[in-house]
């Protein structure tokens, strides 16, 4: 699913009416609850109910990295992301797919 066209990919980098944080290694990612928490069944039973995240409204993530993290939230808003680390793996996909 593309959010490209709402331009929510503009709004999570600014933060802009952000209602939710989502916390890895002291980076912080304002979120819309909205966006992710339709998209992530973990995420929204975490914010939902008597848990400390409903309170607060932050989510700590542990166990990955940010840079991880800042991926997961960029294809939760786009419906895409960018890996540097495999910046051909699109072609090399399309490439298997060629009989």
């Amino acid at each position: 699913m593309s959010f490209g066209n709402l331009e929510l990919g503009r709004v999570v980098g600014s933060g802009e009416y952000s209602d939710m944080k989502l916390v890895c290694q002291g980076c912080e990612f304002k979120v819309h609850k909205v966006v992710v928490c339709t998209q992530s069944p973990v995420l929204a039973t975490a914010i939902q109910g008597v848990f400390q995240e409903s309170r607060t409204g932050i989510i700590n993530i542990e166990n990955f990295e940010p840079s991880t993290v800042s991926r997961m939230v960029e294809f939760l808003y786009t419906g895409d992301y960018d890996d540097p680390l495999f910046p051909h793996t699109e072609g090399f996909a399309a490439s298997l797919l060629v009989l």
